[in-house]
């Protein structure tokens, strides 16, 4: 016990000045690395705060230039109209727009209107006209004389004169009656003209004076009758107007309106000092403007779009208002980062390598220390190998031959005892001389080990025969009564490619082990079984066990289990290592199950020839 204390103490100082010799290494590295890594993140902190300042200044001068853009187009939209419209009649106002620019809806005020209508003048001979064949056609219509009243409406829209015919209301009386002539037709042919009439002064540029309600009715009619492109055009442009008004309350002069405005989903602008009004729909002001800011060339990695703040935005979007007029506060101007790296990730990538360059170094002087401190571990734990083995095998080779040197001692002062007692002597001193022998066996098979070298002859075998051998040198060597083995032997085994010596010395390993550690009165069986790619050699005892932390460690040289230690079995903790050894060299695989308190089974598995 004090040999073995003195060994623990050994192994417990060496440890101490190997961890101490690591926190050594450990502090030496993690001062300056630490130092690298501030100075890495003070420089990449810097560096980003420089970039982004360089982004947020080429951003908002992006920005400004948008704004701009915009602004400017607006007022060459304005300017454009009021030249155009200044050199051409009223009349030709709303065809000329809606040939030269894309607007959703176009608005002449009700005071031009009336000025138009003095400059003219009214013909009370038309009016006269008119007011007579409505009553004719009234009055055929409550005689049920339908086609009377058809007759003289039909007449009647071939006068000239019924374009200038309006109600007291101003409504125009050649739609209502072409309307009028689509109901009172019986003849599909006659209904169809009549709408073809219908459509034909609807779509017209003699209509634009004609009320916005009656327009809209009408078109509103003939595209459900129709549902063609430009009768859907001509009823969307009156549409988009009429909602306009009704979202204004009735302020229908253009000039109580600011210049620039918005009235929900509707951007306006007016023109001609107020006389007239140009009216965008969101969608199509939006993907107009938008256009425009595409043209611009791309900076900083993103690109410029008008927005409403309603809209949802990208998290990657930065938005800034756009002040175009009061009236349109709520429209924004977005600069959005394409996928396209811009500056702010060429920063990113320069403060990342920043990053990666000092983290590359803390890991690589960590990484050096750490390899530093396994070498002088390494190191601390050969030397103290060296101690521990020259000890240990001291202490082992000295007990046989101690053995043997105080029975010949015995022998020789005693010359008269009896032939038994001489032969039980000798007996003693063989059996300590073959324990001499497996442990220099031992030591010569570890320094095969050592220099991976191995004298190992593999032939075809029985290992039946190798089992049976094994069993007699154990009972003859080792068990001699001190124990119950068991031998156990499938029949019908294939013959195996083997050194015979060699696996005779791994399977005495196991035994030995299985005697050492199975108890006061040791049960061990070993066996032999066919399987599918060999044959399994089989040991087992009925001892203490291994404990699971400990069972990857008993195949190490020299290893010897805490429990092991502390009891006094001999042995220097080659035996399975050996064992290992040994498979490795025959192409198979060693294998251990063990449980605390249940014992423990090594298995061996040798290929077949």
């Amino acid at each position: 016990m004090g040999f073995k204390k003195k060994i623990k103490t050994i192994v417990t100082v060496a440890q101490s000045k190997s961890w101490a010799a690591f926190l050594l290494l450990v502090l030496v590295v993690l001062i300056p690395s630490v130092c690298v890594w501030w100075l890495v993140d003070e420089a990449s902190k810097s560096k980003r705060l420089a970039m982004k300042q360089l982004f947020n200044d080429a951003r908002n001068s992006y920005l400004d230039t948008g704004k701009s853009t915009i602004l400017e187009e607006i007022t060459s939209i304005r300017t454009m109209f009021d030249a155009l419209l200044e050199k051409i009649p009223v009349e030709q106002w709303e065809a000329t727009v809606f040939q030269k620019g894309s607007v959703d809806g176009f608005f002449v005020a009700a005071a031009t209107l009336s000025q138009l209508d003095e400059e003219r003048g009214e013909d009370d001979e038309i009016q006269k006209w008119a007011l007579k064949q409505m009553n004719v056609i009234k009055l055929a219509l409550k005689e049920s004389r339908e086609l009377d009243a058809l007759s003289e409406i039909t007449k009647s829209l071939s006068d000239e004169r019924i374009l200038r015919a309006k109600l007291e209301d101003g409504r125009w009386l050649a739609p209502m009656w072409m309307y009028l002539t689509i109901d009172l037709s019986k003849e599909k042919g006659a209904e169809e003209k009549a709408w073809l009439d219908l459509k034909k002064l609807m779509l017209s540029d003699e209509n634009w004076q004609m009320p916005l309600s009656q327009r809209n009715f009408y078109l509103k009619k003939l595209y459900e009758n129709f549902e063609d492109t430009e009768t859907k055009r001509f009823y969307q442009r009156v549409k988009t107007v009429s909602e306009w008004i009704d979202l204004k309350d009735g302020h229908l002069q253009p000039s109580t309106l600011p210049e620039l405005g918005q009235l929900g989903d509707f951007v306006h602008i007016c023109l001609s000092k107020g006389e007239a009004v140009l009216i965008y729909r969101k969608e199509n002001f939006q993907a107009q403007m938008n256009a425009l800011l595409n043209a611009l060339p791309s900076r900083v990695g993103g690109r410029l779009s008008i927005r409403q703040s309603s809209e949802d935005l990208d998290k990657n979007v930065t938005t800034v208002a756009l002040p175009l007029h009061s009236d349109l506060e709520n429209w924004a101007l977005v600069f959005s980062r394409d996928s396209e790296s811009g500056s702010v990730e060429e920063a990113d990538r320069e403060v990342l390598f920043l990053v990666f360059v000092g983290t590359a170094v803390v890991a690589l002087s960590l990484f050096l220390s750490f390899s530093l401190y396994r070498v002088m571990r390494r190191q601390a734990d050969l030397a103290q190998l060296k101690n521990d083995l020259v000890a240990t095998v001291s202490h082992e080779l000295k007990t046989p031959v101690a053995s043997i040197r105080l029975l010949i001692d015995v022998l020789q002062k005693n010359d008269s005892w009896d032939t038994d007692r001489v032969r039980e002597y000798i007996e003693l001193i063989s059996k300590e001389n073959k324990r001499l022998g497996r442990l220099i066996e031992n030591f010569l098979s570890f320094s095969r080990m050592e220099r991976n070298k191995g004298s190992f002859v593999l032939q075809e075998a029985s290992a039946q025969e190798i089992v049976l051998e094994t069993e007699s040198v154990f009972r003859e060597s080792i068990a001699n009564g001190t124990c119950r083995l068991r031998v156990s032997i499938e029949d019908g085994l294939k013959p195996i490619l083997a050194d015979n010596e060699a696996l005779q010395t791994a399977l005495d390993n196991l035994l030995e082990n299985a005697w050492k550690y199975g108890g006061e009165n040791p049960e061990i069986e070993l066996s032999v079984v066919a399987a599918e790619n060999g044959v399994i050699f089989s040991v087992s005892d009925q001892g203490e066990g291994i404990p699971k932390d400990e069972q990857e460690k008993v195949f190490e040289r020299f290893y010897q289990s805490k429990q092991r230690l502390s009891e006094h079995t001999g042995g220097v903790g080659l035996g399975l290592s050996i064992v290992s050894f040994i498979v490795e060299k025959h192409g198979g695989q060693v294998s251990l199950e063990s449980s605390l308190g249940k014992g423990s089974v090594f298995k061996i598995r040798i290929p077949y020839a």
